[in-house]
Order: C-alpha cells, then sequence, then structure tokens
C-alpha cells in the first residue's frame, strides 16, 4: 500500500504504477497525464515551478504518464 514518498519510489521500482492510483495529489506528489510540452515558456514555467516547490518541500514525485484515478475501469 502506497501511503508516503518511499512507499511510491518503491512501487515504481516494483514497476507497479497501478498502486498509485486513487492517491492524492500530496505535498510529495504529483501526476501528470501527459508530459509537458516545452514548447513555450508557460509550460516551461509550470515545470520549474512544479519542480521548485518539490525542493523546497523536502523532495517528491512528478509521475508522468499517469492520473492518480482510474479512467473507464
Amino acid at each position: 500500500m502506497v501511503k508516503d514518498l518511499k512507499s511510491a519510489l518503491a512501487a515504481l521500482d516494483a514497476q507497479e504504477p497501478g498502486s498509485l492510483l486513487g492517491l492524492r495529489e500530496t505535498q510529495w506528489l504529483d501526476a501528470k497525464a501527459a508530459p509537458y510540452q516545452l514548447a513555450g515558456p508557460k509550460t516551461v514555467e509550470e515545470l520549474a515551478k512544479d519542480v521548485t516547490a518539490f525542493a523546497n518541500g523536502g523532495g517528491g514525485l512528478i509521475v508522468i504518464g499517469i492520473a492518480t484515478r482510474p479512467e473507464h475501469d
């Protein structure tokens, strides 16, 4: 059961990203359904903001390619 950053990293290392389904985004978890589109300055700023927030907060995980809730079963 994923309940913190350490267990989330362990689930991803074990190739079990489904373990993150149902989690809420928290101070240590940010889920992105699609990669950042870095063609424009606004999206580059969004990535920088997300990374900076985790750096200032003691660490975190940005998971790209997954949503935290299932869609269509």
